[in-house]
């Protein structure tokens, strides 16, 4: 048995991305609504521009949710969440 690869940790964070997918996902089809008013999806600038701004609102839930579920995948972008330092590391010896 060589060790567990981390399996908690991996399974914590598939959740994580699960669920604030589904968030994006419900706000994607919502947005659909909502824009469908503003747009004449009768043509295909309209339905280009619905996807658009419906798209942009899914990302923007999908990363607010991340964010408050504290998405560790979220540290690439450093002004949004610190990486955790590595045990017996700091964060200068990483980068």
């Amino acid at each position: 048995h060589v060790g567990d690869f981390g399996i908690g940790e991996i399974k914590k964070s598939t959740a994580k991305i699960l669920a604030a997918s589904a968030v994006a996902a419900i706000a994607a089809y919502a947005g659909l609504f909502v824009f469908s008013a503003f747009f004449n999806t009768g043509n295909f600038y309209g339905l280009f521009a619905q996807t658009i701004f419906s798209g942009l609102v899914a990302g923007a839930a999908y990363l607010v949710m991340a964010f408050f579920l504290r998405c560790g995948e979220l540290s690439i972008f450093n002004f949004i969440a610190k990486p955790e330092p590595i045990p017996g590391e700091s964060l200068d010896d990483q980068y």
